[in-house]
């Protein structure tokens, strides 16, 4: 049974993710890439954001549940050390229904929304919901790789990313 999100949790992942979505924008060659792969696809812009914004938020969210409770410590002490190559391998190998697991839905409408759609996505099983849910996934793991590229650490951490807003989404 899914239960909500706790609300500063939450709130982290996705501001999390957002730094994420803005320092891989700072790559004029990732913005080049995502741009012709979403019109290849068909996939409007402005939704791709929103939806692999979500997407990021998620993982960095299953994977700090599952170092919480690997490690016996509060989420909150865990998060911020989740390494970016756990998110880009979360996204390219873990099933994507486990990015659900404790998540009903997001607070602010649109995250919310999206967490829905991506949700229909993963649970259809009628074309085209599959292929535009790898389609995303895609373009999430594109955008994680190229902003652990911006950092100097070797093993850049989602804590790197904090602290940043998303107007254009």
């Amino acid at each position: 049974m899914s239960q909500s999100i706790p609300s500063a949790n939450w709130r982290v992942c996705y501001a999390a993710a957002v730094g994420i979505h803005q320092a891989s924008g700072e790559r004029i060659e990732e913005l080049r890439s995502r741009r012709e792969r979403r019109e290849m696809w068909g996939i409007g812009y402005q939704i791709a954001d929103l939806l692999s914004v979500a997407l990021i938020a998620l993982v960095i969210h299953a994977a700090a549940i599952d170092e919480s409770r690997r490690l016996g410590k509060p989420f909150g002490d865990v998060v911020d050390r989740i390494r970016l190559s756990r998110v880009a391998t979360d996204l390219k190998n873990r099933p994507r229904h486990e990015f659900f697991a404790a998540v009903q839905f997001g607070e602010v409408p649109a995250e919310a929304n999206a967490v829905q759609m991506l949700r229909l996505l993963t649970y259809s099983a009628l074309a085209p919901a599959p292929l535009a849910l790898e389609r995303i996934a895609v373009d999430s793991l594109s955008t994680v790789l190229s902003a652990s590229t911006t950092m100097s650490a070797s093993e850049p951490t989602v804590g790197a990313f904090h602290g940043k807003t998303l107007t254009d989404l």
